[in-house]
């Protein structure tokens, strides 16, 4: 499954996905949120420097939290040295970052493919499997 497509992921495991021909395993969609944002930086440094430091306030996009310091961030990810994002919850929410930061550095959300399965929670273990 590809980014650009709209079916909902909650309640879905990833084991991992492929960008620009190159695959990686990844345990869970927040490992996959690090991996790609880091891949993209990677690419274009600038991109996440003007976003964190531009003034916005959190109505400007509540989604994406980016800035040269950690500080307010319940959770975060270090891009680099005096460079964090916030840490996203839900499956969703973290595939609508993902999309808008693909519009931010003009790349195809169609090359970015994510290996998905289903999951089944026991409710005497809590153990999770995939099915």
């Amino acid at each position: 499954m590809s980014l650009d497509e709209s079916e909902s992921l909650t309640g879905r495991t990833i084991s991992s996905f492929r960008y620009k021909g190159i695959c990686q395993k990844v345990l869970n969609w927040q490992e996959l949120f690090e991996s790609v944002i880091k891949i993209l930086h990677h690419e274009n440094e600038s991109v996440l420097y003007k976003l964190a430091d531009l003034k916005l306030n959190d109505n400007d996009f509540p989604l994406l939290k980016v800035s040269r310091n950690n500080s307010g961030f319940k959770s975060y990810v270090k891009i680099e040295q005096n460079l964090y994002v916030e840490k996203t919850a839900g499956t969703d929410r973290t595939l609508s970052i993902l999309r808008y930061l693909f519009k931010l550095y003009k790349e195809s959300p169609s090359d970015l493919v994510m290996h998905v399965g289903y999951s089944a929670i026991t409710r005497h273990s809590g153990r999770r499997y995939m099915v």
